[in-house]
């Protein structure tokens, strides 16, 4: 066992370091870019580059690497092919992971969609033993999620989109004065 987390040690130190230079990017951006008054008139007439400099990182590739790191090393790491005891913790990790959607998002169609690709991307983690992938099919999956948002939704702002997906406000105007 130890000897897989050694082999896995490389993967995980890159993934570790790339979440952390996207956390300092997007605290910088929040802090520094985005005026401290006024930002909901700000986040609209800047609708463009708030979706890529900061809901693409965000939710694209901060969240992927995160919850992969969470719900899918564990997987990959403990288990060399698919088998009956690999299926019993892939299916109690991505109930899990359903679950932790469904508190932040309180959304049906959210907690299903989770619980219906979370299996797929344990198996294909496992079978190709690689945290890469999984997190890769996570960034596709969550990047779509977000065009479609701002294409079939007509929701064009960071605040739109997250308070669409979750009834709350990422940052109150309040806070940033």
């Amino acid at each position: 066992m130890l000897q897989r987390i050694y082999f896995f040690l490389p993967t995980i130190s890159i993934i570790t370091g790339i979440w952390v230079l996207l956390s300092t990017y997007i605290a910088l951006f929040l802090a520094f870019c985005i005026p401290r008054r006024n930002i909901t008139e700000w986040t609209v007439s800047n609708k463009s580059r708030v979706f890529w400099l900061l809901c693409v990182p965000w939710c694209c590739f901060y969240a992927s690497l995160l919850e992969e790191m969470i719900f899918r090393a564990p997987l990959v790491i403990l288990f060399v092919r698919p088998s009956l005891g690999f299926w019993g913790v892939a299916v109690i990790l991505n109930l899990l992971f359903s679950l932790c959607h469904w508190f932040l998002y309180k959304n049906p169609l959210q907690f299903c969609l989770t619980l219906l690709w979370g299996p797929i991307a344990s198996f294909v983690g496992v079978v190709y033993q690689s945290l890469w992938l999984p997190i890769l099919i996570h960034a596709a999956y969550n990047l779509i999620i977000l065009v479609l948002a701002v294409l079939i939704l007509r929701k064009h702002t960071v605040q739109d989109i997250y308070k669409h997906l979750t009834g709350q406000r990422i940052i109150s105007d309040s806070l940033r004065m």
